[in-house]
């Protein structure tokens, strides 16, 4: 049986995957603090709700998608007091950090997160909403490696492309490493 799947941050990339996986299948509720996107969720077939404790409560498995380290750290507080009273009767919470921010915020996240009983993995995702629906993101999973294998079927709805790269911050590391990559690709191009 799939996992029932949330996601915190609907924006550009959280609605592309929480679209994809809709389309493959998977139970998906979400929430957003923009209304529009949470009603672009219920739109696709999702269930929108209207906090992180609800998505946390009646998920497997969170994806976060956040555009700062403000947001992030306000998801994580919002995430503790929740994975360990209103879960008791669930498996351990997964949640799979996918932004690009600060590998230090990160750490700092995952240690507050674990003391809660929660894993947290580490993969932002090199590439664009559009890039998805062509199966061309890059995913760097990062963090636990039996739990990275136990969530391995959900990048494979958004990538062929999700290869492990080791602990916890790797992924960030190998995502820092790509954007300059492009960077440099973009400056030799246009010299």
């Amino acid at each position: 049986m799939k996992p029932r799947i949330g996601i915190i941050g609907l924006g550009i990339m959280g609605g592309a995957m929480a679209e994809a996986l809709i389309g493959a299948g998977y139970r998906v509720c979400g929430t957003d603090v923009h209304p529009a996107a949470r009603q672009r969720l219920k739109r696709a077939g999702g269930r929108a709700l209207s906090s992180c404790a609800a998505v946390v409560s009646s998920t497997d498995v969170v994806i976060t998608s956040l555009p700062s380290v403000a947001a992030f750290d306000d998801v994580v507080g919002k995430i503790i007091p929740v994975s360990g009273t209103k879960r008791k009767s669930k498996p351990r919470l997964v949640v799979i950090e996918t932004s690009t921010l600060p590998i230090a915020d990160k750490e700092r996240a995952l240690r507050r997160l674990k003391r809660a009983g929660v894993t947290v993995l580490d993969c932002p995702i090199s590439g664009t909403a559009r890039r998805m629906k062509e199966g061309a993101w890059t995913v760097f999973v990062s963090g636990d490696s039996a739990t990275c294998k136990k969530v391995g079927a959900i990048f494979e709805v958004f990538t062929r492309n999700a290869p492990y790269v080791g602990a916890f911050g790797n992924g960030s590391k190998m995502k820092f490493i790509a954007n300059h990559l492009v960077a440099i690709y973009n400056v030799a191009v246009g010299e």
